[in-house]
């Protein structure tokens, strides 16, 4: 036994919850908003929301991101979106 007071060390914050309802939430916000990104998946995944797939471009990358910071109150949010290109070609297609 030892005189001194046992030290331990402090618990780790509670991990964030997100329930169903605010997943299907944030999905249907997606499919209604202005430009219905209907190809953005939405998933509860190592702490964290999951955003994937492909968007127009940056901004509307970055209006995702707002708003599912915006839906989920201080959840953490990962996004791997891609950004579609649009740019045209920089040569011609060559057919066999």
């Amino acid at each position: 036994m030892t005189d001194r007071p046992e030290h331990r060390a402090p618990a780790p914050p509670p991990e964030p919850v997100v329930d169903e309802y605010r997943l299907a939430l944030l999905q249907q916000r997606l499919a209604t908003d202005g430009q219905a990104e209907l190809g953005v998946r939405v998933e509860w995944r190592g702490g964290a929301v999951l955003l994937t797939g492909t968007v127009t471009d940056p901004v509307r990358r970055e209006e995702i991101l707002d708003l599912a910071r915006d839906t989920l109150g201080g959840v953490p949010v990962r996004a791997e979106l891609a950004v579609a290109g649009h740019d045209a070609p920089d040569h011609g297609e060559e057919l066999p």
